[in-house]
């Protein structure tokens, strides 16, 4: 985007803040300068996202490339391993990417998607289940 905000950008804008806020069920407006970051949203268009080639996706810490590049891991792949790896071969931000993508892919797939073999290397992986199990139970209570 070259800077200038035009009619349709504005417009766009006003209903995206729309829609997030009765999602959020808060007014949001979008300023100027958010405005100008149209350019990523459109990048997230299921039209275009799954079908841009790799050389495309960048992988540099910036969320919004970040968030791109995860879900367009989670698009190409169709396993909770296949979209970690695919994420952290991405290169550059491999960190940022790979816990984003993996964070989004066990939504997807499931808790019981992660291999075994990943879990058991984590440090302090017992302390790491039973924290996660009070998360859960916590998350759960919150439901009802």
């Amino acid at each position: 985007m070259n800077g200038t905000l035009t009619s349709r950008d504005r417009i766009q804008g006003a209903l995206w803040g729309a829609v997030l806020g009765d999602a959020l069920g808060v007014p949001v407006e979008f300023t100027d300068r958010s405005l100008r970051q149209l350019e990523h949203f459109r990048r997230l268009s299921p039209n275009q996202l799954p079908q841009l080639p790799e050389h495309a996706i960048q992988s540099s810490g910036y969320v919004m490339d970040t968030l791109t590049a995860s879900i367009w891991c989670l698009l190409n792949t169709r396993s909770y391993p296949e979209a970690v790896l695919q994420a952290v071969n991405l290169g550059e931000d491999t960190d940022t990417t790979g816990i984003a993508t993996g964070g989004l892919a066990g939504l997807v797939y499931g808790h019981s998607s992660v291999p075994e073999a990943w879990t058991r290397t984590l440090a302090r992986h017992a302390d790491l289940e039973v924290l996660f199990g009070r998360f859960t139970t916590h998350c759960l209570q919150l439901q009802n």
